[in-house]
């Protein structure tokens, strides 16, 4: 017998005993869920909807009738371009965010990541007019406390301004040097 799915049902069978029943399944929508895709319609927690016009997937969070809820789970441009990360302003982010979440900021113009305790910059590096990255910028105020951890080293240029009540620490046997 072996592994079964039943991909109209979200059913996947083992050895005739259902393991996991996620509810219905649409693979070919052309529009996104809506709250009424509930599970009135057979919808529940994990069923899964595929946009195929814009190449959205959505997973159902709440099936509760007239009050469905549906996130965006992936989107792709082609299966060889891009995928679509959350944006969102920095009061916008997640209150409990989880390690390795990733977003772009609309507030700084930035990707950012989680790293289980602060959300930092990711990626980033040189920049310069046309194919130049010869500069690399940094803000003129420090606004959060910082420490250069140990068996690291750090460099800003100045003039540098350290917010009231922030603190920059720089770890024994670490250098941070400002020009």
């Amino acid at each position: 017998m072996g592994l079964e799915i039943n991909n109209e049902k979200g059913q996947i069978f083992y050895n005739g005993n259902l393991i996991i029943d996620n509810g219905v399944v649409n693979n070919s929508a052309t529009v996104a869920p809506t709250v009424t895709d509930d599970s009135s319609l057979g919808y529940a927690i994990g069923s899964t909807w595929v946009d195929t016009t814009s190449g959205r997937w959505y997973v159902c969070t709440n099936a509760t009738v007239g009050a469905a809820v549906w996130h965006i789970f992936v989107q792709v441009t082609t299966d060889t371009g891009s995928a679509m990360l959350p944006a969102g302003t920095t009061a916008q982010r997640d209150a409990t965010p989880q390690a390795g979440w990733m977003r772009f900021n609309t507030t700084t113009t930035q990707f950012e990541g989680y790293n289980g305790s602060v959300w930092t910059a990711v990626g980033g590096g040189a920049t310069g007019g046309g194919a130049d990255q010869v500069f690399v910028e940094n803000d003129q105020v420090i606004t959060t406390s910082y420490t250069i951890p140990t068996g690291k080293n750090a460099s800003s240029v100045g003039p540098l301004t350290v917010n009231s009540g922030v603190v920059v620490t720089v770890s024994t046997g670490s250098r941070w040097v400002v020009l």
